[in-house]
């Protein structure tokens, strides 16, 4: 019952782990004292390249776990495991479907004590003079690989077969583990992948749950919300200014809540909403967002809303509009002052050139943009990728 109680904290410890990697410190803590107070290592990214001989654990910079082990020497252990990795011929089956002992796959009459990965690596850890225990932890896709190294220390006992039962106990866990930990990373990374796509979006840009809560802004939001001019957001819910207005607005919201949204159909209720500082007024779009899952609570997004401020700046740097259409400084900048809704005797007066010049200039914009009016041009802008802003701090 012992043993049983111990395999199951291990395994719980392990999975904690999987969704929070913090909590790999307390499983090697604890899989470490079932072992004699072993020393550990596990690297949650290790090289994976079929075309070339399999070293166990040569790690590219990624996620890393120890016990009883000085940090200041995986450079020693990166450097030494490319240069002469005592058990370089480790098969790589073996080594993921087991935890086996490297001596048994290395050459038997290796003097493991005159390798200099004993002499510089081994010893000044306090490590016992044998190799460790390898196991690689292969996801579902068998790539990328995580790996785990044990190390019997100095004055500790040595690994039984009681040892090895166990810790083959704990290998499909830790595979099952590591796939959970991939997924968790790919999605934290598509997150932050979607968030930055969003946040170079020049509309503002907020979700709501069921309850009309902001549950995200992007950037451009924030920045029209912080001007407290017309709109804002009490209590987490979107509201205007005027009452009237907000009447109507707050019965577009309700409706994209209710509304299903369909893959292909376009849903979405548009108002202009009145600015107090008499600035034009601010276009925006609420609608539903496609259904979501099965199971949603208050804290997921149903529906989105769009506000755009003809009075922002819509063009970050002139520097990508001189790139996508081979324009002077000149007339870069002439064309980002037109996009953001200037007249062009409003740009001429703002940029201290005459009218003869800044026609001059435009008529070389439209040669080079291949259009003939100043909206068309104006819209090739806007609808492109000029208006994307960059990926700055928020």
């Amino acid at each position: 019952m012992g043993c049983e109680g111990l395999v199951l904290r291990l395994v719980e410890r392990i999975y904690d782990a999987a969704v929070d990697a913090g909590g790999w410190g307390l499983a090697l803590e604890e899989l470490s004292k079932a072992l004699g107070g072993a020393a550990i290592q596990l690297s949650l990214r290790i090289r994976s390249d079929p075309a070339a001989p399999f070293l166990p654990f040569t790690s590219e910079p990624g996620p890393i776990f120890r016990i009883h082990l000085d940090e200041r020497y995986h450079e020693v252990f990166l450097r030494l495991a490319a240069e002469e990795f005592p058990w370089a011929s480790i098969d790589r089956r073996a080594v993921t479907q087991h935890f086996i002992r490297s001596s048994d796959m290395v050459d038997p009459d290796l003097d493991f004590a005159q390798t200099t990965f004993y002499r510089d690596y081994i010893k000044p850890q306090g490590l016992a003079l044998e190799p460790p225990l390898c196991h690689v932890i292969a996801s579902a896709q068998a790539r990328p690989l995580a790996g785990m190294v044990i190390y019997r220390r100095e004055g500790c006992r040595p690994f039984d077969p009681v040892d090895f039962e166990l810790l083959d106990l704990l290998v499909p866990h830790l595979t099952r583990a590591y796939l959970i930990h991939c997924r968790f990373g790919e999605a934290r990374h598509e997150r932050r992948a979607l968030r930055e796509v969003i946040d170079r979006l020049p509309s503002g840009v907020i979700l709501l749950d069921k309850d009309s809560r902001a549950v995200l802004t992007n950037r451009s939001a924030d920045q029209i919300l912080a001007l407290e001019d017309g709109i804002r957001l009490d209590r987490g819910r979107p509201r205007l200014d005027d009452p009237q207005q907000d009447r109507a607005f707050q019965q577009l919201v309700a409706d994209a809540l209710q509304t299903s949204a369909q893959r292909g159909r376009s849903y979405g209720g548009t108002l202009s909403v009145v600015r107090p500082s008499g600035r034009r007024s601010y276009a925006t779009m609420v609608g539903p967002l496609l259904a979501p899952p099965p199971g949603t609570n208050l804290g997921e997004a149903v529906a989105i809303l769009f506000v755009a401020d003809p009075e922002g700046s819509q063009i970050s740097t002139t520097e990508v509009l001189e790139g996508l259409y081979d324009l002077t400084p000149a007339e870069a900048d002439l064309l980002r002052l037109l996009a953001e809704g200037h007249s062009l005797e409003e740009v001429a007066d703002q940029r201290g050139v005459t009218m003869n010049t800044a026609r001059s200039q435009l008529k070389q914009v439209f040669a080079k943009t291949d259009t003939r009016r100043q909206g068309e041009l104006v819209r090739l802008v806007l609808t492109g990728v000029a208006s994307l802003g960059d990926d700055g701090e928020r």
